[in-house]
């Protein structure tokens, strides 16, 4: 990763602190460096303080589990990073019938870490791209007016160009709702149900009139908790009850989990490399991988491997994940690599000598067919790579289990390392 690269994610990373602290009410630490790879977790650490933000039900919490692991995964990962438009298109396609993202009434922490993760790739949208996004686009210009991330250190986007276009915002209409729009409409504000963005006075408003209700929530919830924090110096410490923060990967009884005997996880051979002519952090690959045909793949290792060993070498690859454009060039698969946590050294998970292009990669108590393909909106590769790590001989492991094959157990140079 290169030093500017570096740079800019740590300055998002304070931005979004920051942002969160001023929303909730809490003072902005001037002196405080947030480390993009801790984001998420000083993030929840912050959220905490509010139900509204981490969930008030189980239910919630176990959605807004999954969009944290999209935070750290999906939205924050070398993927996205250098090609970002299949992550943006499936946000998009997610927003058509929603409001937010996880709890369609309000806004959680994963709206606002989502809205800062994305923010510049949607500052650089052209008119054309905007309308194309019209979902996502009527979303972000919502959060920015609900976080006053203009106001905050975020650099205002222009949303000029899609103020002609028909956007729908849906908003569940509980009795209680249709009620309080009765007189919400003698003011000239509707809350719910749909707004066109042709009438920017209109529109205005109502973005006004949601970013009061929100912000007086917020500060409702942020001065109950520094009573309760007043009220527990004054006892002492004793009988504090600490709202929990949601544990990433978290599943509902009964719920079944989803584990790594979905991915379908091949021995592959890399027969041809060639430089992305688009995209300069890319390599372009042919791997066969025991099927008619070698799959091409998309690979941001341009920084970590030169030609010489990308051409010939033995790897393991993701084979059934839904194929995607990256930078005009279609990627059918994923090479699997170990990462450092600054991800400043990345280097293969290889199979050992002997084992057969195109064999399945077992885990031992993960047996079971892999899904046909992934289905992206369920999230499930960002479920299973949390749990993808070397331990501290190298070894590629999924929850403590060996990846093996029929000539022995897939390992890596880098140890004690996230696999990605």
């Amino acid at each position: 990763m290169s030093s500017s690269s570096s740079s800019s994610k740590q300055m998002i990373a304070n931005k979004t602190i920051a942002l969160l602290r001023s929303y909730l009410g809490i003072p902005i630490r001037t002196e405080e460096e947030i480390d993009h790879s801790t984001l998420i977790a000083n993030a929840c650490g912050i959220a905490k303080q509010s139900k509204r933000l981490v969930g008030e039900t189980r239910e919630e919490q176990l959605v807004i589990n999954d969009w944290l692991t999209a935070c750290s995964q999906t939205f924050s990962g070398v993927e996205f990073e250098n090609d970002s438009s299949d992550a943006i298109e499936q946000l998009n396609e997610h927003l058509v019938t929603r409001s937010h993202l996880a709890v369609n009434t309000r806004v959680s922490i994963c709206d606002l870490l989502v809205f800062c993760l994305i923010h510049e790739d949607v500052k650089r949208m052209n008119a054309q791209q905007m309308k194309q996004r019209k979902h996502l686009v009527r979303w972000m210009k919502r959060m920015d007016c609900v976080l006053k991330a203009s106001e905050r250190g975020f650099e205002s986007i222009d949303f000029t160009s899609v103020d002609g276009v028909l956007i729908t915002f849906p908003f569940p209409r509980s009795e209680k709702n249709v009620n309080n729009e009765k007189a919400q409409v003698s003011e000239g504000v509707v809350l719910g149900g749909s707004q066109p963005l042709d009438d920017p006075v209109a529109e205005e408003k109502r973005l006004k009139a949601i970013a009061k209700k929100e912000a007086k929530a917020a500060e409702k919830q942020a001065a109950k908790a520094a009573r309760a924090a007043e009220a527990v110096a004054a006892s002492g410490g004793e009988g504090s009850a600490a709202v929990a923060a949601p544990t990433a990967g978290a599943t509902a009884t009964g719920e079944k989990e989803v584990d790594v005997s979905v991915v379908d996880i091949r021995v592959g051979k890399i027969i041809k490399a060639w430089e992305h002519p688009e995209a300069d952090k890319l390599w372009a690959e042919e791997i066969d991988v025991g099927l008619e045909k070698p799959l091409q793949v998309c690979s941001g290792l341009r920084e970590f491997k030169t030609i010489d060993e990308m051409q010939g070498a033995d790897v393991l690859v993701i084979c059934n994940m839904k194929p995607t454009k990256m930078r005009g060039l279609e990627s059918a698969a994923m090479v699997l690599c170990a990462s450092n946590d600054d991800h400043t050294k990345v280097d293969f998970v290889c199979p050992p000598k002997g084992a057969k292009v195109g064999e399945r990669v077992c885990f031992e108590g993960f047996e079971g067919e892999p899904e046909k393909v992934l289905n992206p909106k369920k999230k499930q590769l960002e479920k299973v790579l949390p749990k993808l790590k070397t331990d501290s001989d190298g070894i590629a492991c999924y929850d403590g289990k060996k990846a093996m094959t029929s000539a022995g157990a897939c390992v890596s140079s880098l140890k004690d390392c996230f696999i990605k």
